[in-house]
């Protein structure tokens, strides 16, 4: 494999890689929220101050 053609592919995977972890914590949260309401006994309202937080940190991390 050429050097340049191994960069190539270094780059797609940090982008994959990047993509992918920009998404995990919306998803995880669909998914662990009825279990964290049960454990810390939280209205169904409080799912949306966790995303306005959520959306505060990627807005952060696009300004960046």
């Amino acid at each position: 494999m050429t050097r340049r053609r191994r960069s190539g592919l270094v780059l797609i995977g940090l982008a994959y890689l990047a993509f992918v972890s920009l998404g995990l914590p919306d998803g995880l949260i669909g998914v662990a929220w009825p279990s964290i309401r049960a454990h810390f006994n939280l209205p169904v309202d409080a799912l949306g101050w966790l995303l306005v937080m959520f959306t505060r940190r990627l807005s952060r991390v696009e300004l960046y």
